[in-house]
């Protein structure tokens, strides 16, 4: 994995909170990693009693709702960065809402601190659940090794951690398209979003404490044309939130440079509109005894 760049989280936040109503519409991948992830959970819950859950970045609470169908004596604490998206998640629930409790919190701070209270209480006492589940979120992780071990000390033994996230060749012909167009316009190449882990990257950051797998596949989606796609992406609130990188943008010339590269080398297999490839990680963490 190459350098990470750091993500400034208040971005991230007002970006979710400001589009938190359209995110149903455009979240078409985020829709596919939720109803897998969501497979591996209820396989691996047949026969097992499952009473306490943490979900770690409920959105709109298309995972939430599934876990309370799947789970309905179990109690789930919901986190999320926006307050908006914990919104749209209680609409979705309505009724069903009564067995969860959200937590409008940043993920990685709560997880450290959970870790260090928990170090702090007696054995008895400790916070702990059957369940960890995560879908389309550790991906906005700024010390995601740092985080994973701190909620591995939340998971009970023989409990499962399941998340999915977005995997290093996602979006990679913007980047490539990016690349080739500071080229021939003669600029330094600077990154224009994020860079993603693969799996032997989440391998290590999880260690040996337990059981790891990890399963990749990709998802290619169909747009228009660029700026159609570059609105789909701003929509599921996904827009830049990199420090240090600009706004998948540039000066004019570099953005109309890269949008004619892009539909030239990087065109719908059907012929009309371009590809877009989302490169999609499932982790799968078993706490052994």
């Amino acid at each position: 994995m190459g350098t990470t760049l750091q993500m400034d989280k208040e971005r991230v936040r007002r970006n979710f909170d400001r589009h938190a109503g359209q995110y149903d519409q455009h979240a078409v991948v985020q829709r596919w990693m939720a109803e897998r992830l969501l497979a591996y959970v209820s396989d691996w819950a047949k026969g097992r009693s499952v009473l306490r859950i943490l979900e770690i970045g409920c959105g709109t609470g298309i995972v939430t709702a599934e876990l309370s169908r799947l789970f309905p004596q179990a109690h789930i604490t919901a986190l999320d960065l926006s307050e908006r998206m914990i919104e749209e998640t209680r609409k979705r629930l309505g009724e069903d809402a009564s067995n969860v409790t959200f937590i409008v919190a940043d993920a990685e701070e709560w997880a450290c601190a959970q870790m260090l209270q928990d170090q702090k209480a007696h054995l008895s006492q400790k916070f702990t659940y059957d369940v960890i589940v995560s879908s389309a979120v550790f991906q906005w992780f700024n010390d995601p090794q740092r985080t994973c071990r701190s909620l591995q000390q939340l998971l009970v033994i023989d409990g499962l951690f399941a998340f999915a996230t977005f995997a290093g060749e996602t979006f990679h012909e913007l980047h490539r398209s990016f690349d080739a167009a500071e080229s021939k316009l003669g600029l330094p190449m600077i990154p224009h979003g994020q860079s993603y882990p693969n799996g032997s990257d989440w391998q290590q950051m999880f260690g040996d404490q337990g059981l790891f797998h990890w399963d990749q596949q990709q998802y290619i989606l169909t747009y228009r044309d660029v700026m159609a796609f570059l609105h789909s992406v701003k929509r599921v609130g996904a827009s830049n939130a990199v420090k240090q990188t600009d706004s998948l943008g540039g000066s004019r010339a570099l953005f109309q440079a890269m949008c004619a590269y892009y539909e030239q080398h990087f065109a719908a297999s059907s012929g009309e509109g371009i590809q877009v490839t989302y490169d999609v990680g499932f982790g799968i963490f078993f706490q052994e005894r």
